[in-house]
């Protein structure tokens, strides 16, 4: 954790399972007190450029809005620990016009599982519009053909060189 290389920021914990986690000030530098959910981490102005975010694993987040969860700051990294249904898992359940976007430059997210649960049919999953982003090891699961994502990656207009490795639908 401590390799300047890979860390040369702050280091950040998302884990809303912790019984010490919380969206406020005070919160997200320690896994004892980590942030309760990414959508404030990124929200909060805490996290900025070179830092990196670790979500814990069964972390789980429900995305309901369009831009519920924006990754606005550049060069942040963001790393789902766990393996298989143990991952962090971010699910879609309440609106089809849903989004996860990353709007900044150099942005990774790396090992989460992405769900959509109801009678729903969501637009896409996540939307890519920062240059130089990586998804890797990102897994869309669809629940039932009434609960599904039309496209569940878009990478879009100003998202150039983006890099999506290991992507599981």
């Amino acid at each position: 954790i401590d390799d300047l290389a890979e860390h040369p920021g702050n280091i950040w914990f998302v884990d809303s399972t912790h019984a010490g986690a919380g969206d406020t000030v005070g919160h997200g530098q320690d896994p004892d007190t980590p942030f309760a959910t990414l959508a404030y981490a990124f929200s909060s102005d805490r996290v900025t450029s070179g830092d990196v975010v670790y979500v814990m694993p069964r972390h789980a987040e429900t995305v309901n809005a369009a831009g519920d969860i924006t990754m606005d700051i550049a060069g942040v990294t963001v790393i789902g620990l766990g393996k298989g249904s143990s991952r962090p898992t971010f699910t879609f359940a309440t609106d089809t016009a849903a989004t996860w976007l990353i709007t900044a430059e150099s942005i990774t997210v790396d090992n989460v599982l992405i769900t959509v649960t109801g009678t729903i049919d969501v637009a896409n999953a996540i939307t890519v519009t920062g240059a130089d982003c990586t998804l890797n090891d990102i897994e869309i699961r669809d629940s039932a053909s009434t609960s599904q994502f039309g496209d569940p990656i878009i990478i879009s207009t100003g998202g150039a060189r983006a890099k999506v490795h290991n992507y599981i639908c």
